[in-house]
């Protein structure tokens, strides 16, 4: 550590060793008194459980294209426990029907719930109705195509 001088030019005067030292180790004292702070502040709102993480979390994956669609759809449907909502194009839809369609059906058949939310005009409705068969629910939504 050194000191500037107000002279110009600037001369730099080292500081005493024991100053310096004193000087470090008040600041590090410091941190750690507001380290300890916050931890009793967050003790006492863990007792008062007013901070506490939330019992139902939700995931949300947007699936972009349609390779996501098939890796991800597989193990998805195998780990999702009660609810699964697909907010997509009317394409994927189809092309998910080829693919995912006897995991679906154990899925709902295990007390899940599949739902999507599409556009299930003309050209879709023979995969959608596929889903429907099974059990899963649909509601039409125009221009879901991006």
């Amino acid at each position: 550590m050194v000191c500037p001088s107000l002279d110009s030019p600037t001369v730099y005067a080292p500081v005493d060793l024991d100053a310096a030292l004193d000087s470090a180790l008040k600041k590090q004292q410091s941190e750690l008194r507001q380290m300890e702070r916050r931890k009793r502040e967050l003790q006492e709102l863990s007792k008062q459980q007013r901070f506490r993480p939330s019992d139902g979390v939700s995931t949300f994956k947007i699936i972009k294209s349609l390779n996501e669609l098939i890796a991800i759809g597989m193990n998805t449907l195998n780990s999702t426990e009660e609810e699964w909502l697909m907010v997509c194009p009317p394409t994927l839809s189809l092309v998910g029907s080829l693919f995912t369609l006897e995991e679906t059906k154990e899925f709902i058949d295990r007390g899940g719930v599949m739902k999507f939310i599409t556009d299930v005009s003309y050209p879709y409705l023979e995969s959608m109705q596929q889903y429907l068969d099974i059990g899963a629910e649909a509601r039409h939504f125009e221009h879901t195509a991006g």
